[in-house]
């Protein structure tokens, strides 16, 4: 991608080791690594640039360097604010050959609308790669025509860059250069990766409620460094009782499972929770009588102690004469929902699913033994397209059974 990875594979560099066009011109200078074709329409989530990687060839020398960012949104939107340029601290650039990195302005950053190059003191940097044109390409693929290093001296500092005004344009020229970028979801304008760590402790109690009810209460605490911006409480309840009901100080958020985390989690999004602050949260479910409640509690980023913020509550009592055993999330990829209903007598058990204030769906279950059978419910494909949260609700003589779900895709 241009703009958003710089760095040229090791062989090809070694291909430009000797070459004079590998050098920074001598004296003070602003070099840019500008690109001049086209951009994907629709880019990569902007991220927080935290640092920089220069790799230096040999037959250089050092000296002191800084970044320089130059930000401008015309190649994404049709009014570009104004245009602006970051600078880093200077830090010195070794001669000898390898990678180095270094500390960048933290500014947020679409590979789309920023530029990035070097401001130097001394010059003659090994720091520039020279691509071969190929004019055969074509103006739109030649890579003499999309890429320049555009030179000016004297150094232009915050100035916005200006092409037209460089005092040279090494058509084809790449700068070494590579921002290291991270996510900052809480925009603090720090790295939720290494930098905006914090230590979350969390412990978890349970107890039964009157009307057939389960709480579990979560207290939470920072004794971090830093406030947990966006801190939240995962649940993850096996045997699943269906979508609980949160405390009030929950915050309904969505949810996007990570790679290999279950799909059936239930999320409290808390307000922001300050150095030393405490906090409890409750989650109330139907009570199973039996079962294993695992929660996590995260923030934007990395927990600094980790093992402390993964409580679990296990219950065991006698199980309700009807229940369901359902997700809280169900992943529908056809309009079928499995689920297990459970039943202490052999019998009919009617069954009901209702949405948005309509019954979709009724159906009578036939146990002919206590105990739990797998039931797959058929929903009509208008279901779908209602709103909210799905009740589920079972009846076999005065026993009464209800969960709750809302559907996933």
């Amino acid at each position: 991608m241009p703009g958003k990875h710089l760095l040229i594979g090791p062989v090809a560099l070694l291909a430009f080791a000797q070459a004079p066009e590998a050098l920074t011109p001598a004296g003070p200078a602003t070099l840019y690594s500008d690109w001049h074709g086209a951009q994907t329409a629709e880019g990569t989530h902007p991220e927080l640039l935290t640092a920089f990687r220069v790799t230096v060839l040999p037959g250089g020398q050092a000296g002191r360097v800084r970044l320089v960012v130059a930000h401008s949104a015309e190649q994404t939107t049709a009014e570009p604010p104004p245009r602006a340029v970051d600078v880093s601290g200077w830090v010195q650039l070794p001669a000898e050959p390898g990678a180095y990195a270094f500390p960048a302005p933290h500014v947020f950053a679409d590979y789309r609308d920023v530029t990035y190059g070097l401001e130097q003191e001394t010059g003659g940097h090994a720091i520039l790669a020279q691509t071969r044109c190929a004019p055969e390409q074509g103006e739109y693929a030649d890579p003499c025509s999309i890429r320049s290093v555009d030179v000016y001296t004297p150094p232009i500092g915050a100035t916005f860059p200006d092409r037209r005004t460089a005092a040279d344009v090494r058509r084809g020229g790449q700068l070494l250069i590579e921002p290291i970028t991270e996510p900052d979801v809480d925009r603090d304008g720090a790295g939720d990766e290494t930098e905006d760590r914090t230590n979350l402790l969390a412990t978890a109690t349970t107890r039964t409620l009157s009307g057939g009810r389960r709480a579990f209460d979560v207290t939470i605490e920072n004794a971090g460094p830093r406030p947990a911006d966006r801190p939240r409480v995962l649940a993850n309840l096996n045997r699943s009782p269906g979508l609980g009901t949160w405390s009030a100080n929950c915050k309904r958020a969505p949810f996007y499972p990570e790679p290999g985390q279950s799909d059936d989690i239930q999320q409290c999004a808390l307000q922001p929770l300050a150095v030393g602050e405490r906090r409890t949260v409750r989650l109330v479910v139907p009570d199973l009588g039996t079962g294993d409640a695992y929660f996590t509690v995260q923030a934007e980023g990395r927990d600094l102690a980790g093992g402390d913020e993964d409580p679990d509550a296990e219950y065991r009592g006698k199980r309700p004469p009807l229940w369901f055993d359902v997700d809280a999330q169900p992943k529908f990829e056809t309009q079928h929902l499995r689920l297990g209903l459970h039943s202490a007598r052999k019998g009919t058990v009617r069954v009901q699913v209702e949405r948005g204030n309509r019954t979709w769906l009724r159906r009578t279950v036939t146990f002919r033994r206590a105990g739990g059978r797998t039931v797959v419910l058929r929903l009509p494909r208008n279901f779908f397209r209602a709103d909210g949260v799905a009740t589920l609700t079972a009846r076999s003589g005065t026993k009464t059974a209800k969960a709750r779900f809302e559907p996933s895709y």
